[in-house]
């Protein structure tokens, strides 16, 4: 995976699709390892080199053995658990596909297609030709030449996925892979019942290693980081829609109109209408 690491937070374009790797981590897990249900708003590729473990994607149950591996594509619900007392060791890479305007009018363009057919939950396994590549990269290998095969893995797991009938986000905090997929899973997930163990579970850290770690390289809290979006998301409601406050605080997560005007007031140190009315002015 030190080769893949390399890739991490630097997009790449072919053709009309943009990929940017969001982290390359070794995977390995106790015997009695689980995870309850959790999404994350990056595909995650999973191979499985030793051991066994079972994963549940919408419901479904299903085993991957060694060398075998699974995907898992963006705002899916899913679970993990140990199998029967064994462990197990691989890889995880976490990657995000987005398409980008295409100058080519002669040649159609990929990203739509490839995008649609990875967003299609596949509740089983697939065999080793799928990690192996990944696998063959080594440290000696150029960037360029990572990059090649990166891209080369990707096309042959999108004929695997596809023939079985089986917009990137900013650069937040620099190219730290950590505090970028916490920045990814905030902005997917801010308005929709956001809770700090269903994103610590997709990370699959603790709540606890997850809050200090994320203070120390930030130095704000989850919380804080969470409102900040939310009052950005706010700001550009207020400016660019006739929703009423009640409104705008349902769609950027605020359980109710009165907690969401007593903090905008105190990170934007003016309250939500006022705001509008001097935009407006």
């Amino acid at each position: 995976m030190h080769a893949l690491k390399r890739l991490t937070m630097k997009p790449i374009r072919y053709n009309d699709l943009l990929v940017t790797v969001v982290d390359a981590l070794s995977a390995r897990h106790g015997t009695d390892w689980t995870l309850t249900a959790h999404r994350h708003p990056w595909f995650e590729f999973n191979y499985v080199a030793e051991g066994a473990v079972y994963t549940s994607i919408e419901g479904q149950e299903f085993r991957i053995e060694a060398e075998q591996c699974y995907l898992i594509p963006p705002g899916v619900a899913h679970s993990h658990r140990n199998a029967e007392g064994i462990g197990d060791d691989g890889f995880c890479l976490r990657f995000q596909l987005a398409e980008l305007p295409f100058a080519c009018e002669d040649a159609p363009g990929i990203a739509p297609e490839l995008i649609g057919v990875f967003r299609k939950p596949r509740p089983y396994a697939f065999g080793p030709q799928l990690g192996l590549p990944l696998l063959r990269i080594g440290n000696e290998t150029s960037a360029f030449g990572v990059q090649t095969a990166f891209l080369q893995w990707l096309c042959r797991l999108f004929e695997e996925w596809n023939g079985d009938n089986a917009s990137p986000a900013p650069l937040a905090y620099g190219h730290d892979p950590f505090v970028q997929q916490v920045a990814l899973y905030m902005e997917e997930y801010y308005a929709s019942g956001f809770k700090v163990q269903e994103l610590a579970d997709a990370l699959h850290m603790s709540y606890r290693n997850l809050s200090r770690r994320f203070k120390q390289q930030t130095g704000l809290s989850l919380i804080e980081k969470l409102n900040d979006i939310r009052i950005a998301r706010a700001k550009k409601l207020l400016l660019e829609s006739d929703l009423t406050l009640r409104d705008i605080a349902a769609a950027t997560g605020f359980d109710n109109e009165f907690y969401f005007s007593n903090l905008f007031h105190r990170v934007a140190l003016t309250s939500p209408g006022q705001f509008r009315k001097s935009a407006k002015e």
